[in-house]
């Protein structure tokens, strides 16, 4: 099967766009202080999933890929909740071992003050619809498409 230009830059964008901009980011980042107020980082990177959103949408659209909120037999889905606590759980364990600089780049990234709360909490909403959405709702599916085996 073949995708559309739509899809092609969805996979771009995803797949190496966003990682790459993801690594720069980081490399320029190293555990300082963030360059804006962390309320309006948490807006801005708000607004930006929401235009991967929209963009993982009209790809989904022009592709004929349906989207759907529930999987078809909603009980079926205890593994992934099995999986989310057991993540919990090990992030819970590995914490100790953390350095030093990646708990004062976590730090400078979370939420100081009730302020800065509300966006937080936007941005989390927003990412985790985005996310699921372009990534395991339409990449995912683009890449079957194109003949790639991909498990998530």
């Amino acid at each position: 099967m073949r995708i559309d230009g739509f899809g092609a830059g969805l996979l771009l964008i995803a797949g190496v766009a966003i990682p790459y901009l993801a690594w720069k980011t980081r490399e320029r980042f190293r555990g300082g202080e963030l360059p804006i107020p962390r309320a309006q980082f948490f807006f801005q990177t708000a607004i930006f999933q929401l235009v991967i959103y929209g963009f993982a949408l009209v790809a989904a659209s022009t592709n004929a890929i349906r989207l759907q909120l529930l999987p078809p037999v909603w009980w079926k889905a205890w593994p992934a909740l099995a999986f989310l606590l057991l993540a919990l759980a090990l992030l819970r364990l590995h914490w100790p071992w953390h350095d030093e600089a990646d708990r004062r780049r976590l730090y400078a990234i979370l939420p100081h003050d009730r302020r800065e709360l509300g966006p937080y909490l936007v941005l989390c909403v927003v990412a985790a619809i985005a996310e699921e959405v372009t990534y395991r709702g339409v990449s995912y599916q683009l890449l079957l498409r194109l003949g790639l085996s991909v498990w998530i």
